[in-house]
């Protein structure tokens, strides 16, 4: 016996969670290891990055059962089923694929960020001798996948946080990114006006920037009316950065555009998916897992004379 795919885990783990409790990841492990009955060889079968194969089939399992609400992350690592994911545990067929889950908006809008059906070509190119696919771009899809999986997971999980912690957040990604430095704060609430912290455009203190950072829900976007609250807590010729977990209606994009015409206020834009990008470009709040590196035949060396 072989290691399933991972589509064939994804009715195991919604069997595991539908006593309707709450359960651990390494829970979720035992259980669909002992109801897919896995052997001892399967279990130590590893992947190149030196991950526990079944292990790594279940965890991407997991995360599309969660992209499509089926289940929950009800805290770090603990996870229960939803009744969406219960009636699906009784309804659904015993292999539940992607092409399935795609009746599912929240699923169809995490799949909008994948530009191929990455998991069937790579086993079409490995398996069925498939000659026409290109190696390269197989490596290259499969690191869009993972990086659109993982910022997709860093914006939940900024979403579970305070937004307290938003604010502090927001000013520590703009002093990665070189702004800032020592005099980055958090601005007192108290007396903030509607500005949430500062930061100085440089290391050596020219110039002020103000941050507003709002922590929302996707659905609910960032219009004009709280653009201009922002900008009318500046002074003419100050420069502002408006950071939200959400997005930026089109009037609100056309406001942010004229203020600096009109008020001389510069004012920048960052929705929830630039957020994340600058996160990951400047790491903050990752940490590196896995790193590959891709060789080639240097012709130039057998072209020496």
């Amino acid at each position: 016996m072989s290691v399933p795919k991972y589509y064939e885990f994804m009715k195991p783990v919604l069997h595991c969670l539908s006593d309707g409790k709450v359960h651990s990841v390494k829970e979720i492990y035992q259980c669909v290891a002992e109801i897919t009955k896995l052997t001892i060889e399967d279990k130590n079968e590893r992947i190149n990055s030196g991950q526990l194969t079944y292990m790594n089939r279940i965890g991407w399992a997991r995360t599309y059962l969660l992209k499509a609400q089926l289940i929950e992350r009800v805290s770090r690592a603990m996870y229960a089923i939803t009744t969406i994911g219960l009636n699906e545990y009784h309804d659904s067929p015993d292999c539940i694929t992607k092409d399935y889950l795609m009746k599912y908006d929240s699923f169809k809008s995490f799949q909008t960020f994948v530009s191929t059906d990455l998991e069937s070509e790579i086993e079409q190119s490995t398996y069925n001798g498939v000659k026409d696919t290109d190696p390269q771009q197989i490596l290259e899809d499969a690191y869009v996948q993972i990086q659109r999986t993982l910022k997709d997971e860093l914006l939940t999980t900024i979403m579970s946080q305070s937004p307290d912690f938003f604010e502090s957040l927001s000013v520590k990604l703009l002093d990665k990114m070189g702004y800032g430095g020592y005099d980055s704060k958090v601005t007192q609430h108290s007396r903030d006006e509607g500005i949430d912290g500062v930061v100085k455009e440089d290391k050596l203190g020219f110039d002020t920037i103000y941050v507003q950072a709002k922590r929302w829900d996707q659905g609910n976007k960032v219009g004009r009316k709280i653009l201009q609250e922002f900008v009318g807590a500046l002074d003419n010729g100050s420069k502002g950065i408006f950071i939200t977990t959400s997005e930026f209606t089109k009037d609100a994009k056309e406001y942010a555009t004229d203020t600096h015409a009109k008020k001389g206020v510069k004012l920048i834009l960052i929705d929830g998916y630039k957020l994340v990008d600058l996160m990951v470009e400047y790491e903050l709040g990752v940490s590196e897992s896995t790193s590959y590196k891709v060789m080639k035949v240097d012709y130039d060396f057998f072209n020496e004379e």
